[in-house]
C-alpha cells in the first residue's frame, strides 16, 4: 500500500509539461499588457507586437473555448520573447497557464512554414493546449479544487493526441496550419508511394525514423482532423471533457471508444485507407507525364540541405542524418564519392562557392549566452579553417556575388526580415565583411528567404512571404537602390523601382536559382499541391514544369555548365541530394496552381479578426511577484531514517522564470520529528543565485565502530547552502563555473550504553561542517540522432572543496579532483563508441574515522523508485567488487567502454503508454583504487564485464534504461556482480 501512494503521488510531482523555456537573458526589461482573458509580457521594442498577441490571443480564446467547451478560470500568461532563431513555443498549466512563444517565423522548408501569419498559427497552438489540459472534472476537478492544480488528466494522453489537437485546431480557425500544409501532405504521399505507413504505435510515443518528434504533430495532427471530418468535431471536445475528468491515467482507448465507437486501431486502419485513396488519385495525375525527378546522389535521409555546384563539379551540401552530426559534405556526381568536409554547429546555408576555394556560408552560434542566432561563416576548403565574419548579426541564407566582392544574406528581425549586403575583404586569406547595408526592408510582417545574386551582379532573386499565407518570388534590381535617404518600404514608389514580382499568386515559392546566362530562374513550388521544379524565362515570361515527382522536390541549383540541375529529393527517410540533367526536364506548361484541404473546411474556416474594440492597452512594469504565490498544495510520501515520514509540498516561479522557489515539510510518523527542505533561485541576475535550507532525521555517512563492529548512527542535520552559478555557452560547448558556501549541524540521536570493560567506541563527527565550495565543467560533448550514446567530445570537471574554522567549522579538511570523460565514435560501424573514463582526487582530512572517498561497484538499488523518481545512478566506480570496498583521502578510478546497438526495436502496442526503443551492448574494464598516495598503485582493482541495456519510453514522456550486466573483480576483493538497474544515462 506504501508503494501504491509513493507510485501515485510522486506521478502527481512530477506530471509532464510540454516543454520549459530557455532562460532569458537578465539584462532585459519587461512590460505587461493584460485583456480580459490574457496577460502578456514583452520586453523593450515589442508593444506592438504584444498589442497583436492580445488581439489575435483573444479572438483564439473566444474560438478554442467554444471547441473544446472548456474555459480557463484565470488569465493565461503569454510571455514573448525574440532571443532565439528558432521558431517555437511551449505551454504549460502547472502550476498556473503559461505560455512561452519565440516570435520568429520558422524558415522555408520547415514544417510549420505553410502559415497564415506565423504568430496567428503559433499563439492559437498553444492556447489550444491550455484549455485542453486545464479541462477537468468529477474527482479531478475537486482534487484541484483542494490542492490546487495538481492532477492534469488531459496531459496524461500521449503528445501524438496533445499535440495533434492544437494543430487541427490551429489549422480550422486560420488559413494555414499543418493539418492543410502541402509539406505535410508530402510526407503522407511519400508513405503511400513507398507503402510505409506509420504505424499507430510510433506515432503515440515518437520514433526514432523520419521525421521523428514532428510526428506527434503532423500525424497527430492530420488524424485528428480526418476523426474531425468523419465523425464531427464534437467527437475531440467529448474526448477531452471525458478524459479531463477521470482518475485513470493512459486510459486513450477507453476515451476514445466511448464517443468515437470504434478502437484508435480501427479508425487508424480506416484513416490509412483513406489516405491511400486520395494519394491513388493524386499519383495517377502525376503519372501521366513521365516521372522526372532525378538520380540520387545520397540515400542517408533526414536533412540534407542546401546544395550548391563547386567549381571543379562536385555538390557542397550540408547533412544531418540518424547517425551523422551536422557537417558540410561535398559529393561527385559522376564519382558518387562523398566526403566530410568538416563538422558543423547545425544545419546552414551555403553561398556560391568561390574561385579561391572559399565558402560563406550561416550556421547557429550562441552570443552572450543567451542567445542562439544564425551568423556568417567563411570557410577555406584548402586550410579546413573557420573564421567568423558577423557577430550576432541574425544573418543567414547568404550568397556571394560571382566577382566575389559582396554577399547578400537575411536578417532575421523576428517578426519581419530584410535583404542586407556587405563588402568582402580579403587580406591574404584572412577574411572579414565590411559595413552592411540594407538593400530592402518591406516592414511590417514580411519575410525573405534564400537570396540568389544574378550572375551579372546587377538582380537579386529572394522568395518572399507575405500575409495572409502568401510566398511569392521577387527580383530586386540593385541598379535601383534607393538613396541613402533610407531603404525602400514596401509601399513607397521607389519600392516599385526597386522589386519586380516574378510570381503573385496562392502557390508557395521558394527556392530560387538563375541559370548560368541569367535569362532564367528555377524555384520549387507547390503548384499543383506537390512540390516540383519550375523555370521562368525572364524575356517571355513562360513558366514551365521542369520535374515530375511523386514526393517533392526543393532547393534547385544549376551546374556552371547550365546542363544539370541539383536539387532536394524527399521521401520516408527525409531530405536527399539528387542530380538530373536538364535535358531531361518534362518543360510542360505549369498546371493552374490550387490549394490543398484536407481538412474540408477551407471555405468555413474561421477568421482572424483584425482588430479588437481598442486600438490601445495601456502597458505597466513587469511585476513578478503576482505570479509567485503557492498554486499547489501536493501530498508527498517520504521516509526518513526512522521511517515514514507524510509531508506537503508547494512551490512557484514566475513567467519569466527569475525567481522559483520550492517548500515541503513533513513529519516522520516514528521519529515524531520535523523535516522540511526550502529553495529559492534568482535569475534576475548574473550569475544565478541559489539559496536552501534544510532540517532531517538521516543516516550518518560513516558507521559508529563499536566492539569492533559497524553500527548505523542516526543523526539529525541543519543544513544551508548558497550558491552562485556562471554559465557561458557557445553552440559548440559549454562552461559553468559554481562557487558555493555550505553549512550543517549534525546531533546525534542514537543513544548508546556501554560496560565499563567494553571497547571504547568511535563515533561519526557531529557539530558544525562549513565549506566554501567550488566547481568548473566544460563539456563539448555531440550526438546524432541516432546514437546510443554521446558519440564526440570530452566533458572535464575541476572541483575543490575547503573547511576550515574560519568558516565555521568544527573540523578541516580539504579536496581536489577532477573528471575526464572522452567519446570516440568509431569509424567502421554505425553508432559504435569508445568511451573512456579517468577520474581522480585527493586532499587532507582532519576526520580520521571518514574517508575522503569510498567508491566500488554499483550500489544495490530499488528499480521502481528509480523509475518513479528519474533517478540516475552514478558512474565512476569499479563494477565487480563491493559499493564501498575502496576508501581513502587520494583516488582515481577510470572506465574503457566500448557501447554498440544490437537491435533498433521501434515497437510499441497500440496506444498504450510503453515504448521499445534499442537493445545496446556494453563490454567494459574498470580500475581504480583509494588511500595513501603511497597506496594507490600497489594493490590496484580491476573489474571486467559487460551490459546489455534497453532503453524505454514509457508514460508517453518518460525514459530509461534498464540495465543487465555481470561484473568480475579479477583483483583482491573482487566479486561475482550480476546486477539489474534502471538509470537515464548510458
Amino acid at each position: 500500500m506504501r508503494l501504491l501512494a509513493a507510485v501515485f503521488f510522486a506521478a502527481l510531482a512530477i506530471v509532464p509539461s510540454l516543454a520549459r523555456a530557455q532562460s532569458i537573458d537578465p539584462r532585459l526589461s519587461f512590460r505587461t499588457i493584460e485583456t480580459d482573458h490574457l496577460r502578456i509580457h514583452f520586453h523593450t521594442g515589442y508593444y506592438e507586437l504584444a498589442l497583436e498577441v492580445a488581439k489575435v490571443g483573444e479572438a483564439s480564446y473566444a474560438v478554442i473555448t467554444e471547441l473544446l467547451g472548456h474555459t480557463v478560470g484565470e488569465r493565461i500568461d503569454i510571455v514573448l520573447t525574440d532571443n532565439t532563431d528558432d521558431a517555437n513555443g511551449d505551454a504549460t498549466v502547472l502550476p498556473y497557464p503559461l505560455i512561452h512563444a519565440f516570435v520568429t517565423a520558422p524558415d522555408d522548408l520547415s514544417f510549420l512554414a505553410e502559415h497564415q501569419y506565423w504568430i496567428y498559427e503559433l499563439i492559437a497552438h498553444e492556447i489550444t493546449h491550455i484549455v485542453h489540459l486545464d479541462t477537468t472534472g468529477n474527482v479531478a476537478w475537486l482534487i484541484n479544487k483542494i490542492l490546487g492544480r495538481t492532477w492534469i488528466p488531459n496531459q496524461y494522453q500521449s503528445r501524438w493526441f496533445v499535440e495533434g489537437l492544437a494543430v487541427e485546431v490551429e489549422s480550422r480557425i486560420s488559413l494555414g496550419g499543418r493539418a492543410r500544409s502541402r509539406l505535410v501532405d508530402m510526407v503522407f504521399r511519400a508513405e503511400a508511394v513507398e507503402d510505409r505507413p506509420m504505424r499507430l504505435d510510433q506515432a503515440a510515443t515518437g520514433p526514432l525514423r523520419w521525421p521523428q518528434g514532428n510526428t506527434w504533430y503532423l500525424h497527430g495532427g492530420r488524424f485528428l482532423s480526418f476523426v474531425a471530418e468523419r465523425y464531427g468535431h464534437e467527437k475531440l471536445k467529448q474526448i477531452s471533457q471525458w478524459y479531463g475528468g477521470t482518475l485513470i491515467p493512459y486510459a486513450m482507448n477507453r476515451a476514445f471508444k466511448k464517443f468515437v465507437g470504434k478502437g484508435y486501431d480501427e479508425v487508424w486502419e480506416e484513416f490509412q485507407a483513406a489516405l491511400a485513396d486520395e494519394y491513388a488519385v493524386q499519383l495517377a495525375e502525376v503519372l501521366d507525364q513521365p516521372v522526372r525527378d532525378g538520380t540520387a546522389l545520397t540515400d542517408r535521409g533526414q536533412r540534407n540541405y542546401s546544395p550548391r555546384y563547386l567549381p571543379d563539379g562536385r555538390i557542397l551540401y550540408f547533412a544531418e542524418s540518424f547517425s551523422t552530426l551536422p557537417q558540410m559534405r561535398a559529393v561527385d556526381p559522376a564519382s558518387k564519392k562523398d566526403e566530410k568536409l568538416d563538422l558543423i554547429t547545425a544545419q546552414g546555408h551555403a553561398a556560391w562557392p568561390e574561385p579561391n576555394g572559399h565558402v560563406v556560408f550561416s550556421q547557429v552560434e550562441i552570443v552572450d549566452t543567451w542567445y542562439p542566432f544564425n551568423d556568417l561563416f567563411d570557410y577555406d576548403v584548402q586550410r579546413c579553417r573557420f573564421r567568423r565574419l558577423t557577430n550576432g548579426l541574425r544573418a543567414r541564407d547568404p550568397d556571394v556575388s560571382r566577382d566575389g566582392r559582396f554577399v547578400y544574406f537575411i536578417q532575421n528581425l523576428g517578426v519581419r526580415s530584410r535583404l542586407l549586403r556587405a563588402p568582402i575583404i580579403d587580406d591574404d586569406g584572412d577574411r572579414a565583411l565590411g559595413p552592411y547595408e540594407v538593400i530592402w526592408d518591406p516592414g511590417a510582417t514580411w519575410q525573405m528567404y534564400t537570396p540568389r545574386v544574378s550572375p551579372d551582379g546587377h538582380r537579386v532573386a529572394v522568395s518572399v512571404f507575405r500575409p495572409p499565407g502568401q510566398r511569392d518570388l521577387a527580383i530586386i534590381n540593385l541598379d535601383n537602390l534607393p538613396s541613402a535617404s533610407g531603404p525602400a518600404s514596401q509601399e513607397s514608389e521607389e519600392e516599385a523601382a526597386l522589386v519586380d514580382w516574378v510570381t503573385d499568386d496562392e502557390a508557395l515559392d521558394g527556392g530560387p536559382a538563375w541559370a548560368p546566362d541569367g535569362k532564367k530562374l528555377y524555384f520549387h513550388s507547390a503548384r499543383s499541391d506537390i512540390y516540383n521544379l519550375y523555370s521562368y524565362a525572364l524575356n517571355d515570361q513562360e513558366l514551365l514544369q521542369v520535374t515530375n515527382t511523386m514526393t517533392g522536390v526543393f532547393s534547385p541549383d544549376v551546374s556552371p555548365d547550365g546542363t544539370r540541375i541539383a536539387f532536394l529529393r524527399y521521401s520516408t527517410k527525409g531530405y536527399d541530394i539528387f542530380e538530373m540533367p536538364l535535358a531531361e526536364a518534362v518543360n510542360v506548361p505549369a498546371k493552374e496552381q490550387r490549394r490543398v484541404d484536407p481538412m474540408g473546411v477551407m471555405a468555413g474556416a474561421l477568421p482572424m479578426p483584425a482588430t479588437l474594440p481598442v486600438e490601445h492597452l495601456p502597458s505597466q512594469a513587469y511585476n513578478p511577484w503576482k505570479s509567485l504565490f503557492p498554486r499547489q498544495f501536493l501530498p508527498v510520501p517520504d521516509a526518513d531514517a526512522l521511517g515514514f515520514v507524510l509531508g506537503v509540498s508547494t512551490s512557484g516561479e514566475d513567467p519569466l522564470g527569475r525567481h522559483k522557489w520550492a517548500l515541503q515539510v513533513g513529519v516522520g510518523f516514528e521519529s515524531k520529528d520535523l523535516n522540511y527542505s526550502a529553495s529559492y533561485e534568482n535569475k534576475q541576475l548574473y550569475p544565478t543565485l541559489s539559496l536552501s535550507t534544510s532540517r532531517s532525521i538521516q543516516v550518518a555517512p560513516t558507521a559508529a565502530k563499536i566492539n569492533g563492529l559497524n553500527v548505523l548512527v542516526v543523526e539529525r542535520a541543519h543544513k544551508v547552502r548558497l550558491e552562485a552559478e556562471f554559465p557561458l555557452n557557445r553552440a559548440l560547448w559549454q562552461l559553468q563555473f559554481k562557487v558555493g558556501y555550505s553549512f550543517e549541524h549534525r546531533d546525534r540521536l542514537t543513544q548508546f550504553r556501554f560496560a565499563p570493560d567494553e571497547i571504547a567506541p568511535v563515533f561519526p563527527p557531529t557539530g558544525n561542517f562549513a565549506d566554501l565550495n567550488t566547481s568548473i565543467t566544460f563539456s563539448r560533448l555531440r550526438r546524432s540522432a541516432g546514437a546510443i550514446s554521446p558519440e564526440y567530445g570530452q566533458r572535464v570537471t575541476l572541483s575543490g572543496l575547503i573547511r576550515e574554522r574560519w568558516l565555521g567549522s568544527d573540523y578541516r579538511q580539504g579536496q581536489l579532483s577532477f573528471g575526464v570523460t572522452h567519446y570516440q565514435l568509431m569509424p567502421w560501424l554505425m553508432n559504435h563508441v569508445l568511451m573512456l573514463r579517468l577520474n581522480g582526487g585527493g586532499g587532507y582530512n582532519e576526520l580520521a574515522t571518514r574517508p575522503l572517498t569510498s567508491f566500488g561497484g554499483l550500489p544495490l538499488r530499488d528499480p521502481v523508485r528509480d523509475v518513479i523518481f528519474g533517478t540516475t545512478v552514478a558512474e565512476g566506480g569499479v563494477r565487480g567488487f563491493l559499493p564501498s570496498a575502496f576508501a581513502g583521502d587520494f583516488y582515481f578510478n577510470g572506465t574503457i567502454e566500448y557501447r554498440a546497438p544490437l537491435w533498433r526495436i521501434e515497437h510499441g502496442w497500440s496506444v498504450l503508454p510503453i515504448y521499445l526503443r534499442t537493445l545496446a551492448a556494453a563490454a567494459f574494464v574498470d580500475f581504480g583504487n583509494a588511500g595513501t598516495p603511497a597506496q594507490l598503485f600497489r594493490a590496484l582493482g580491476v573489474g571486467v564485464g559487460a551490459e546489455l541495456r534497453l532503453d524505454i519510453d514509457y508514460g508517453f514522456y518518460f525514459g530509461t534504461t534498464m540495465r543487465f550486466g555481470y561484473a568480475r573483480g579479477l583483483t583482491p576483493g573482487g566479486i561475482h556482480n550480476v546486477y539489474f538497474i534502471l538509470s537515464n544515462g548510458f
